[in-house]
């Protein structure tokens, strides 16, 4: 137990997991300007923050994993720049992604087996443990965003069997 001089306690940080201490904000802002970059589409629209969690194949991703980290190497190494021209920081996220979207893939499919997941009937995103999906619409039903606002219709899942 932890006791501040005003008085307050709180319990110890003891066996708790430290984001503060284990990631490091400037790699993340890195990451999610990457990811902002490649947002847009070859046809030019502009697709959600979150749309690769609709679900990619783990072979797609560890293909793209390898090829990128092939490319980091080489630039390290100074044998051979990229095709594309891509900088070893842009390559760095680019493999950064491929991992935790696979990650994403390997933890989702293992919760699924388990039947401690649910599925959203609407959205179709996977929810630890919940019973609810925060999704807001608008009185066409359409999806206005992931965003929890006042007015979120919470929609209740089915569970996926």
């Amino acid at each position: 137990m932890r006791e501040f001089s005003s008085g307050a306690t709180r319990d110890t940080v003891e066996g708790k997991l430290s984001y503060m201490k284990a990631l490091s904000p400037a790699v993340l802002r890195r990451y999610l300007q990457y990811l902002s970059k490649h947002r847009v589409q070859a046809d030019g629209k502009l697709r959600a923050f979150d749309n690769w969690k609709k679900g990619i194949d783990g072979a797609v991703y560890l293909d793209s994993l390898l090829r990128h980290t092939m490319d980091a190497w080489l630039v390290t190494e100074g044998v051979e720049p990229t095709e594309d021209g891509a900088v070893l920081e842009d390559l760095l996220c680019a493999i950064m992604f491929n991992t935790m979207g696979y990650l994403h893939e390997v933890l989702k499919a293992r919760l699924e087996e388990k039947d401690i997941g649910f599925i959203c009937g609407d959205c179709k995103e996977f929810y630890e443990n919940s019973g609810t999906c925060s999704m807001n619409y608008n009185e066409d039903r359409k999806r206005l965003s992931t965003d929890i606002a006042d007015d979120a219709c919470f929609e209740p899942m089915e569970k996926k069997k």
